[in-house]
């Protein structure tokens, strides 16, 4: 089924890539998920989502995503503080409107995401346009800001396999899938497959799973205001709605440590030792200080790094483990 233009588009179907990285990789052997006990998000962490309202743009990759690292990062800090759609779905728009939902997993990774207080998405308080969500607002400071908040990897499920779903859904607190649908079969909170031979496209947020005598499904927190479904939440069943075929992109994200300022001492040392290489006594590992960070390079791939590795050991500066892992750091 194509996907149906004259409706905003929302979310597309990635494009097929060999590189990506699966999930079913980092799980070992069949998952074992209990569907009768189910799983929820926010009940499992005592918090209500604030349910976002898209209004007529086709941000929903973006207010998917944007969503998902909220949660992601109260599990780190404790503090549920709203995410920035606008701040993810300005830099991956198709022409046509909408996005690929394997562009809205990338951005969290490569960049992290914008708080709302720094890149509003409600222009005036009021539900955004299209127009309004494509604007470029992300300045350097805000872009060096977003790194706080930025994932370690995302990973490709894939919508055939319901106990992988809720593995990541449990594992990752969440996931992100891609839906073909119509109006008629989302009406109403427990979503219906599209009878259209023209479906549009949607993406959202999928924070639990759960089985009853309909069989096994999954919830989720819509982008379309809290007046739609149940307090802006809906239901997708897995058999019923055909998600093998009727879902795609599904992705989860892993998290990493919110990036935090360096101590005085480390400072000092980054400033003391710039432009330098650096290597750790201990591990092995170098890299080069630059500004407030170290360069990582510990997989070099191409010969000239490996003569910088030979190198190293002979004028390298030599220091701790331990002062080594407080050194802020990005991988080169």
């Amino acid at each position: 089924m194509k996907l149906n233009k004259n409706f905003n588009p929302g979310a597309y179907p990635d494009r097929p890539d060999d590189r990506d990285f699966k999930y079913e990789e980092i799980v070992f052997g069949a998952p074992q998920i209990d569907w009768e006990k189910g799983y929820n998000v926010e009940k499992e962490l005592g918090i209500t989502l604030k349910v976002e309202n898209q209004n007529g743009s086709s941000s929903c990759v973006g207010q998917a995503f944007s969503k998902y690292t909220e949660v992601l990062n109260y599990v780190e800090t404790g503090r549920l503080v709203n995410h920035s759609p606008k701040s993810i779905y300005e830099q991956i728009y198709l022409p046509q409107g909408g996005a690929y939902l394997k562009d809205g997993a990338k951005t969290p990774v490569n960049g992290g995401v914008a708080l709302e207080d720094w890149i509003s998405s409600y222009p005036n308080g009021k539900p955004p346009t299209e127009e309004y969500m494509r604007k470029a607002m992300i300045t350097p400071e805000i872009r060096e800001k977003m790194l706080i908040y930025q994932a370690k990897e995302y990973r490709s499920i894939g919508s055939a396999n319901a106990d992988l779903i809720a593995h990541a859904i449990m594992n990752n607190y969440g996931a992100v899938t891609g839906a073909k649908g119509d109006n008629e079969g989302w009406k109403d909170w427990i979503v219906k497959p599209p009878k259209s031979s023209n479906p549009w496209g949607h993406a959202f947020y999928l924070i639990g799973f759960g089985k009853n005598n309909i069989g096994k499904y999954f919830d989720f927190i819509n982008s379309w205001g809290e007046k739609w479904g149940k307090n802006g939440r809906g239901r997708m069943y897995f058999e019923q709605y055909d998600m093998p075929n009727n879902a795609f992109g599904i992705w989860t994200l892993v998290d990493k440590p919110n990036y935090k300022e360096p101590s005085p001492q480390i400072m000092k040392l980054l400033n003391k030792y710039k432009n330098k290489i650096l290597f750790n006594t201990q591990t092995g590992n170098f890299g080069l200080s630059v500004g407030d960070k170290l360069l990582v390079l510990n997989k070099p791939q191409r010969a000239g790094l490996m003569a910088l590795m030979a190198m190293v050991r002979n004028s390298g500066i030599g220091i701790t483990n331990e002062i080594w892992s407080q050194f802020p750091k990005k991988e080169f």
